[in-house]
C-alpha cells in the first residue's frame, strides 16, 4: 500500500504477532516504511508498539544490528516485552533471550553461495569481517583484513596483490619457503602486524629496507630476529643488514651508459618493428596524431552516405547480441570521434519488410562490418547481407571481417569463406593477448575519418539530416560558397518536418513522427477526416506522457481510425494508457508501444483486440501483467514482446492465446514462476508458443516452478517441462542440490540427445561449476547444498541427493557429545563424521536410526550403548578406531559384518563377555588388514581376539545354579499369573480369548439363538466430523479388516440411498447380534441416535447384546445422570480415551465382547 512512517501523531495501535513463523530477520522489515537514509529505524521499532515474541527466531548475523542497537541503549532496561524474545536456532543459542543472553559474537551467518567446495565461510558482524577458513588470492583481495598462508611451501609475493590489500591489519607468512617480500608491505602495515619467521630469506641489495622496517618494531618483539643468508652462506640478522655489508654500490657512468645504451636499443627496435609490421606501425601513427596519410578508399571520398558501418551478425546468439551492443557498438558511438552505426537488431522499425530495409541501409554505409561466429552461416538473413555486401559498389575496402568465434578460423579456411575474405581486413578480439591489444585501434583506423560535418537529430531515434553532404560538394566549389549552402541545407530539412507534421495526411499511412508532439490529442488532428480511413499510424520519436480515454475521439463523440491495422507509438515517454483508450481500434493488428515508460500492462489495453497478431512493449518499465491481460479470445495473436522490462515473476500468460507462437520476456529480472491465474496444465492441444526467458535472473531451481501447473500425483513434470518450449539459457543458475532432480531426468532420457537448447544451459555458480552446461558437463555428484539452518556450529551439512543421503562434517572440533539435533534430513539416511573430538559415550540421539556411516575415531571413546547400536538399522560403515574402548556391545554383531566397521587402536579387556567376537572377526576376509585386533587380559597378556575362546579364559559355569534360577523364575510367574486372574478375572478371560482364541464363558443367547447378517449395528453422532472419521477410517476399518474380519452395519456408509432410514434402522439393528453406541458430548442432541438407543433397548435377547463406547470425556458426566444411568447400569462400557489403561485393553475387550467368529 505504499505507506510512509509518520510520527507527527503517536501510535496506539498493539500489534500482536505471536506465535506465527517469523524466523529470519531482514532489517528492510520496518526500513521499508521510512525509506529516509538518515533515519534510525531501530528507534522507530520501539514506536510500532509490535509483539514479536514466541516466534522460531534463528539468531545470526541478520539479527546483529538488531541486538547491538538494544543492548547498547536504554531499551534493553526499558518496560517492554523485547527482553522476552527468544532464539529459537541454532542449537547453540536456543532458548536464550536476544537482548540479554546472546553474546554478539555468536551472531553469525554461514554462507554457502560461491564459498570454496568443503570450506566454510563465515559473515561475523560482530568483528566486521567476512572469515573464510581456506583461502588464495582473488577478486576478494582488497577486503581482506586478516590472512594466514602459515605451512603452505609459499615460494613468492606477488606485488599486485600486496598492493590490493587495503585493508590488511594481520598477515602470517610464517613456516614457508620465502627468499625475498615485496617492498610494498612496507609501506601497507607495521612489521609487529605480520609473521615471517622460519623463512628461508636471501641477503641481497634488494631487501636492504626491511632492516628499517624491522628496527621500528617494539625491541621485545619476539619476530624481530628473522635471519636472511649471503650467497657465501653468511648468516646475518635482516635488521642488522645495511649496504655497505652486502657491497651494494652503484656507478652513475654505469648507468648514464646503461640509460643511453637502452634509448638506442628503443631507437633500432622501432626502426625493425616499423619495417616488419608497417600496418601496425600506421594504426599507431592514426592514433597519436589523428592522421590517415595511406590506405584511402574511393568509398570514402565518393560515397555520401549517412552510416559509417552497417553491423551484421548472428543475433540469434545472446553473447554475440550482448558484446555487440553494450562493447563494441557503444565504445565506439559514445567515445570521440563518434562513429555512426546501423545495427538491424536495434534499428529496423517495426513492421518494415526486413529485406529491403537491409539492402537500403546497407547502401548508405560506407563500411560493412561482418561478425563471423559458429553458426554465422546457418543464419538465412546473415548469408543474405554477407551475399548483399559482396555486390556493393565502391566494394575496396568496405568490408571488414571480426572473427568473434575460434570456430571462425576453421571456417575462413574452407570455400566460399575463403575466397570472401581473400585481400580483406580480418581482425579478432579474441582469446590472444596480441590480438586484444590491437583490436580496437585497427577497427579505428579501417573505419572512415570523420569530417567536420554536423548532424541535427528529430526525436530518440528518429530522422537525421547530415549536412556532410553540404561539406563535401561545397569543398568542390570554393570555400566562399560553403557556409551558405550548409544553411540552406539545414533550413530545407526543418521545412520538410514542418510540412510533414502540420498537414493533414490524407494517405492510407499517417507519419507524424518525430515531430515533437507532447501530447495525442496534439498529434492527432480531430478536423481531418481523411485520418477515418488510415490503416497505419505511425507516432514514434514524440515526447507524448499518456493515452487517456478520449484521445481517438471526435468532437462529436464517434472514433478516429475505425479502419487502423498498426499503430506505432515507440520511443515516447507514454506511462499510462487510461481505460477504453484504444475502444475504436476493433481491427487493430500491430501495436507498438516499445521504448516508453509503462510500468502496468493492464487488462483494458488489450481488451476486445480480437484482430492483434503482434504486441511489442519491450523497453519499458513493466513490472506488473493483469492476470487478464491475454486471453483465449486473442485468437489471432502470434507475437508478445516484452524484452528489456522489470517483471520479477513469470505467469502462464503465454498458454492462453491459441494461436501464440513467440512470448519474448527475455532481459528482465524474473526470479521466479507463479500462478496467480491458476492455469491448469492440459496438452490436448499442443503448445505453439516459444517463450523466451534468457537474461532474467532466474537462479534458484524449484521443482514447484511448473509442478504448480500440473498438481496430479502421477504427473511428470520434467516431461511436461520440454513441452512449455522456454529457453531459460543465459540465466545466473546456481547449480545445487535443488538441480539435481531436473538434471538427473535429463541426463539419464533421450531428451539429452534431442534437438533443444536445454544443452546450452549452463551455470554461474558455485565458482567450480561455473560455464558448465547442467545437461552435459555437471557431474550429478556436484549437485549438493550446504544447509546452514540448524547445522551445528563451525561444522559442514551437505543435503547430497545423488547419494541419497544428508552428510554433516564436524572433525576436529573440540565437541564432548553429539549434537542434539541436525537439520531436517528428508531422506532420512545420514552420513556424519566426528573424527578427532572428545566425545566419551555414543549415545542414542533423534537421528540415530538415519545413520548410514558414522566416523568417531580418536574421541577418547571409552563407551558405546547397547541401544544406540540397537538403533542404527541402516548403518553400513562404522569407524571407532583410536579410542579407548575396551568392549562394544554384542549387539553390533546382528547388525553388521566385520569387515564393515574400523575398530584397531582400542584397549579391548579379555573377558567372557567379549568371546563372541572371535567367530565374528574370523567370518572377515582373511585379507581384512584388521583381522589382527587384540586384547589384554587380567594378568596382563596379549591376545588376538579371533583368537580368543572360553576355554582360554577359564570361562565356566554350574548348570544347577542355571536350572534353579530358571525354575525360581518360572514359579514367580505361576504365582504372579494366579494373583492377576484373581484380582482382574475379566481382563484374565480377555487374554486367554486372545492367545487361545477360546470363549469359554459369558456365552449371550442371542449368540445361539440369533442367525444374524452382522456381527454389530454401530450408533453414533454422524454430524461431527471427527467421530465419523474415527469411526469409518479406524474403528470399523481394523474391526472388519483384522483377522476374524467382523462385519457391522454402520448407517451412514450402508444405508440404501431413498429407503425408508427409520424402517432400515429397525430392520438392520434386528440382523445385527450387536449394537455399538458410541456416545459423544452431543449424542443426546441427535434425534435418530435417539431412535436408534431407544429401538436397541426393546430388542428380544437383549443381554449381552448392547455395548457401550465412551468417546468423549463429558460421556462420563452423562451416564451418570438419568436415562443414561439406568441404560448403561449392567452393560460393558469401554473406552478408547485418554487413560494409558483405557487404550491397553480396549480393542481385546471390544473383539471378546463381539460374537465368536
Amino acid at each position: 500500500m505504499n505507506w510512509t512512517y509518520n510520527l507527527i501523531e503517536p501510535y496506539h495501535a498493539s500489534v500482536d504477532l505471536r506465535n506465527n513463523e517469523l524466523r529470519h530477520w531482514n532489517d528492510n522489515f520496518f526500513r521499508q516504511y521510512n525509506p529516509d537514509p538518515k533515519e534510525n529505524y531501530y528507534n522507530d521499532f520501539i514506536t510500532y508498539n509490535v509483539d514479536i515474541r514466541d516466534n522460531p527466531w534463528f539468531c545470526d548475523c541478520n539479527l546483529h544490528g538488531f541486538s547491538k542497537r538494544f543492548q547498547n541503549s536504554i531499551f534493553k532496561h526499558a518496560d517492554t516485552n523485547l527482553i522476552e524474545v527468544k532464539c529459537d536456532g541454532p542449537p547453540e543459542l536456543k532458548g536464550k533471550s536476544i537482548l540479554e543472553d546472546v553474546d554478539l559474537n555468536d551472531l553469525i551467518c554461514n554462507v554457502t553461495e560461491d564459498c570454496p567446495p568443503d570450506c566454510l565461510c563465515q559473515d561475523k558482524p560482530d568483528d566486521n569481517m567476512f572469515h573464510v577458513i581456506s583461502l588464495s588470492i582473488r577478486n576478494y583481495t582488497s577486503y581482506l583484513i586478516d590472512l594466514s598462508l602459515s605451512g603452505n611451501g609459499l615460494t613468492s609475493v606477488e606485488s599486485t596483490a600486496i598492493k590490493e590489500m587495503k585493508q590488511i591489519t594481520h598477515l602470517n607468512l610464517e613456516n614457508n619457503d620465502l627468499q625475498s617480500i615485496p617492498k610494498d608491505l612496507r609501506y601497507l602495515m607495521r612489521y609487529e602486524l605480520t609473521e615471517l619467521k622460519n623463512n628461508p630469506f636471501k641477503c641481497s641489495c634488494d631487501m636492504v629496507w626491511m632492516a628499517e622496517w624491522i628496527n621500528y618494531a617494539p625491541s621485545d618483539n619476539p619476530n624481530r630476529n628473522i635471519q636472511c643468508t649471503s650467497d657465501d652462506d653468511d648468516v646475518y640478522l635482516i635488521r642488522e643488514v645495511t649496504e655497505r655489508l652486502l657491497n651494494c654500490t652503484y656507478d652513475v657512468a654505469i648507468g648514464l651508459t646503461i640509460g643511453f645504451a637502452i634509448l638506442l636499443s628503443l631507437v633500432i627496435v622501432s626502426v625493425i618493428w616499423a619495417k616488419r609490421c608497417p600496418y601496425e606501425t600506421k594504426v599507431i601513427l592514426y592514433r597519436i596524431f589523428r592522421y590517415h596519410p595511406w590506405d584511402k578508399y574511393r568509398v570514402d571520398r565518393e560515397l555520401l552516405a549517412e552510416y559509417d558501418a552497417y553491423v551484421s551478425f548472428d543475433d540469434n546468439n545472446i553473447h554475440i547480441r550482448q558484446w555487440v551492443l553494450r562493447k563494441f557498438v557503444k565504445r565506439l558511438e559514445e567515445e570521440k570521434p563518434c562513429y555512426r552505426f546501423f545495427v538491424p537488431v536495434r534499428d529496423l522499425i517495426f513492421g518494415q519488410d526486413k529485406a529491403d530495409s537491409i539492402i537500403e541501409n546497407m547502401e548508405k554505409s560506407k563500411r560493412v562490418i561482418v561478425i563471423l561466429s559458429d553458426k554465422y552461416d546457418e543464419n538465412e538473413w546473415c548469408k543474405f547481407e554477407c551475399q548483399r555486401a559482396e555486390i556493393l559498389e565502391l566494394n575496396n575496402g568496405r568490408i571488414i571481417f571480426i572473427k568473434y568465434h575460434p570456430d571462425a578460423d576453421e571456417m575462413i579456411e574452407n570455400e566460399p569463406w575463403k575466397s570472401r575474405v581473400k585481400g580483406r581486413k580480418v581482425f579478432s578480439p579474441g582469446e590472444k593477448k596480441n590480438e586484444r591489444r590491437w583490436f580496437w585501434g585497427k577497427i579505428k583506423y579501417e573505419l572512415p575519418v570523420r569530417s567536420d560535418g554536423f548532424i541535427i537529430k528529430q526525436g530518440s531515434r528518429g530522422e537525421y539530416c547530415i549536412v556532410a553532404t553540404a561539406v563535401s560538394r561545397v569543398k568542390k566549389m570554393g570555400d566562399h560558397l560553403y557556409i551558405p549552402y550548409a544553411i540552406f541545407s539545414i533550413l530545407a530539412a526543418f521545412v520538410s518536418a514542418t510540412n510533414r507534421c502540420d498537414t493533414c495526411q490524407s494517405t492510407s499511412t499517417i507519419d507524424l513522427s518525430n515531430c515533437t508532439f507532447h501530447s495525442m490529442s496534439q498529434a492527432i488532428n480531430k478536423s481531418c477526416n481523411a485520418a477515418r480511413s488510415a490503416q497505419i499510424l505511425k507516432l514514434n520519436g514524440n515526447f507524448i506522457t499518456n493515452i487517456s480515454s478520449s484521445d481517438f475521439t471526435m468532437l462529436d463523440n464517434t472514433g478516429y481510425f475505425w479502419q487502423l491495422k498498426k499503430l506505432e507509438i515507440s520511443n515516447n515517454n507514454i506511462s499510462y494508457i487510461a481505460e477504453d483508450a484504444f475502444w475504436t481500434l476493433r481491427v487493430l493488428e500491430h501495436l507498438n508501444v516499445s521504448y516508453n515508460a509503462m510500468t502496468d500492462l493492464d487488462d483494458w489495453i488489450l481488451k476486445d483486440k480480437t484482430a492483434l497478431r503482434t504486441v511489442d512493449f519491450s523497453h519499458n518499465k513493466i513490472n506488473f501483467i493483469s492476470v487478464e491481460a491475454f486471453t483465449r479470445y486473442h485468437s489471432a495473436l502470434k507475437e508478445v514482446h516484452l524484452a528489456h522490462n522489470q517483471l520479477v515473476s513469470m505467469e502462464p500468460w503465454a498458454y492462453i492465446p491459441p494461436a501464440l507462437t513467440k512470448f519474448d520476456v527475455s532481459n528482465n529480472f524474473i526470479v521466479n514462476f507463479t500462478n496467480r491465474m491458476n492455469w491448469t496444465y492440459n496438452l490436448r492441444e499442443p503448445y505453439h508458443a516459444s517463450v523466451d526467458l534468457r537474461n532474467n535472473e532466474l537462479r534458484h531451481w524449484n521443482d514447484n516452478f511448473f509442478r504448480q501447473y500440473n498438481p496430479a500425483p502421477k504427473a511428470d513434470y520434467y516431461t511436461d517441462f520440454v513441452t512449455y518450449n522456454v529457453d531459460i539459457r543465459d540465466n545466473p543458475w546456481f547449480c545445487d542440490c535443488n538441480l539435481h532432480g531436473f538434471s538427473e531426468r535429463y541426463q539419464n532420457s533421450f531428451f539429452k540427445h534431442a534437438d533443444t537448447n536445454l544443452i546450452e544451459v549452463k551455470c554461474d555458480g558455485p565458482p567450480e561449476l561455473k560455464g558448465k552446461s547442467i545437461l552435459e558437463d555437471v557431474d550429478l555428484n556436484d549437485l549438493i547444498c550446504n544447509v546452514t539452518e540448524d547445522c551445528p556450529a563451525d561444522c559442514l551439512c551437505q543435503d547430497k541427493p545423488d547419494d541419497n543421503m544428508f552428510h554433516v562434517i564436524c572433525n576436529n572440533r573440540s565437541n564432548s557429545k553429539l549434537p542434539n539435533t541436525l537439520p531436517y534430513n528428508k531422506y532420512e539416511r545420514l552420513k556424519l563424521e566426528m573424527d578427532n573430538n572428545q566425545i566419551k559415550t555414543l549415545s542414542i540421539r533423534n537421528y540415530t536410526s538415519y545413520l548410514i556411516d558414522l566416523s568417531l575415531s580418536g574421541n577418547g571413546l571409552n563407551y558405546v550403548t547397547s541401544t544406540a547400536i540397537k538403533e542404527m538399522k541402516q548403518i553400513t560403515h562404522l569407524n571407532l578406531e583410536n579410542n579407548d574402548l575396551q568392549s562394544i556391545p554384542k549387539d553390533l554383531r546382528y547388525l553388521m559384518r566385520y569387515e564393515l566397521t574400523e575398530l584397531k587402536n582400542n584397549p579391548f579387556k579379555c573377558s567372557c563377555d567379549m568371546v563372541w567376537m572371535a567367530e565374528w572377526i574370523n567370518y572377515a576376509p582373511s585379507d581384512n588388514p584388521n583381522r589382527n585386533i587384540q586384547c589384554t587380559s587380567d594378568d596382563d597378556d596379549v591376545y588376538l581376539i579371533r583368537e580368543v575362546t572360553e576355554r582360554l579364559l577359564n570361562c565356566t559355569y554350574d548348570v544347577a545354579i542355571g536350572l534353579t534360577i530358571g525354575f525360581a523364575i518360572l514359579l514367580s510367574l505361576v504365582i504372579i499369573a494366579v494373583i492377576w486372574a484373581k484380582r482382574c478375572p475379566y481382563e484374565t478371560k480377555v487374554i486367554l480369548y486372545r492367545i487361545f482364541r477360546y470363549h469359554p464363558w459369558d456365552k449371550y443367547r442371542v449368540d445361539r439363538e440369533l442367525l444374524a447378517e452382522y456381527d454389530a449395528y454401530v450408533s453414533f453422532d454422524d454430524n461431527n466430523i471427527h467421530i465419523r472419521q474415527w469411526v469409518l477410517r479406524k474403528f470399523v476399518k481394523r474391526l472388519e479388516e483384522e483377522k476374524p474380519c467382523y462385519r457391522f452395519f454402520v448407517p451412514v456408509r450402508d444405508l440404501i440411498f431413498g429407503q425408508d432410514k427409520a424402517d432400515s434402522i429397525i430392520e438392520n439393528m434386528e440382523k445385527s447380534k450387536r449394537v455399538i453406541v458410541i456416545l459423544s458430548d452431543k449424542y443426546d442432541e441427535n434425534e435418530w441416535c435417539k431412535f436408534e438407543c431407544q429401538r436397541a433397548e426393546i430388542l428380544e435377547l437383549n443381554n449381552g447384546r448392547i455395548i457401550f463406547i465412551k468417546y468423549h470425556p463429558e460421556a462420563d458426566e452423562m451416564i451418570e445422570n438419568e436415562p443414561w444411568k439406568s441404560r448403561v447400569k449392567g452393560r460393558k462400557v469401554f473406552s478408547p480415551g485418554e487413560k494409558k489403561n483405557e487404550r491397553r485393553w480396549f480393542w481385546g475387550k471390544i473383539k471378546y465382547e463381539l460374537p465368536v467368529r
